[in-house]
């Protein structure tokens, strides 16, 4: 097990059920506080709420609704120091070219074994002097 501090917390953003529980396992083993939402309407409602400090934002890229390159866009316009990981199952040069232009701290291939996760969200979890995002999203 990784060591983490416990109050850092990483919104998981993913359409599929399977990949969700996957992924916010992996999270909670390594020490992370971990809030996940099926679909970007719901994220965002969460994180204009401003109930909990958020470090690290980590999203599908294809979901219903709202896409990850969407959700990255909207997050940045009101939170543009909040690390944001996009992950999909493709590896497509147009996708990942526009989530670094949006401002993605990172982009990760399906499956994600622990260890890569882990490591990325240890590299870019916002440090606990940043102050918490606007409640504005």
């Amino acid at each position: 097990m990784m060591e983490a501090a416990v109050e850092k917390t990483v919104v998981v953003v993913e359409d599929d059920e399977a990949m969700r529980t996957y992924l916010s396992e992996v999270l909670t083993s390594g020490g992370y506080g971990c809030r996940a939402f099926s679909n970007s309407a719901d994220a965002l409602a969460w994180l204009a709420s401003g109930k909990l400090r958020v470090d690290l934002l980590l999203s599908d890229v294809k979901m219903p609704g709202m896409n990850g390159l969407d959700l990255l866009r909207t997050v940045k316009t009101v939170a543009p120091d909040l690390p944001f990981v996009l992950i999909s199952g493709r590896s497509d040069f147009h996708i990942v070219r526009n989530a670094v232009l949006a401002g993605a701290a990172g982009y990760l291939l399906k499956p994600i074994p622990p260890a890569e996760l882990l490591s990325l969200v240890k590299t870019h979890v916002r440090s606990a002097e940043r102050p918490k995002p606007p409640s504005g999203l």
